[in-house]
């Protein structure tokens, strides 16, 4: 075995390891010492497997009912600016503006609705 092929199986062991404990390219390129852009190209070449198993699994950002419903009240009950709820709940604008169109586009208060149809959370 080559230097080189040595090396790809020693990544991929990281790589796996990585994917196990719920990381993603961007840990892989950490731990490669790499960029995401790099693990995610080689991965996807090399290994497609592991590259599925990436990408389909659910994501670890989801937003959880609570801190959906701590957003949508700070949104429906604003007295500023979007710009300063955001900075408020340690978002930027244009992240929670999208998460807002993505998630409420009839309005937060529509979506404080919802959850509290469908998970029982009193707003």
């Amino acid at each position: 075995m080559t230097h080189s092929a040595k090396t790809w199986v020693e990544r991929k062991k990281v790589a796996e390891d990585v994917c196990d404990r719920g990381g993603g390219f961007e840990k892989i390129g950490e731990e490669w010492g790499t960029s995401r852009i790099y693990a995610y190209r080689e991965t996807r070449r090399r290994w497609p497997d592991l590259y599925s198993r990436i990408l389909d699994r659910p994501h670890k950002n989801a937003t959880s009912p609570s801190e959906a419903v701590r957003r949508c009240r700070a949104i429906a009950n604003r007295k500023t600016s979007i710009s300063s709820v955001a900075r408020a709940l340690g978002l930027s604008r244009p992240a929670l503006t999208q998460w807002l169109n993505r998630n409420a586009p009839d309005g937060p208060q529509s979506l404080l609705e919802d959850y509290e149809d469908h998970w029982r959370i009193s707003v």
